[in-house]
């Protein structure tokens, strides 16, 4: 059997490939970490709004129910706050 050696502009040419396609990748794979790192902070806000609405779904009647919030203060509290710095 006959081996050929390959071309040395064809050898470069791969190698340069190689390089290539490994910068590529090293691209590709910090895009890819941006876009889950974005996701992560994102499921974080979404978590967030949704236990903040949870908090606040018991407004019935144009009056709010008197309910224990994370930081201790009632709803009444906090909505007098907001319509405050509002």
């Amino acid at each position: 059997m006959a081996f050929r050696r390959s071309h040395p502009r064809q050898k470069r040419t791969c190698e340069e490939y190689k390089v290539e396609l490994e910068e590529k990748n090293y691209y590709l794979h910090s895009e890819l970490q941006t876009e889950v790192d974005s996701n992560c902070q994102n499921k974080r806000q979404i978590n967030q709004l949704k236990r903040d609405y949870s908090q606040y779904e018991d407004f019935r009647d144009g009056t709010w129910m008197t309910k224990r919030t994370e930081t201790g203060r009632t709803d009444e509290a906090e909505r007098t706050e907001l319509e405050r710095t509002n």
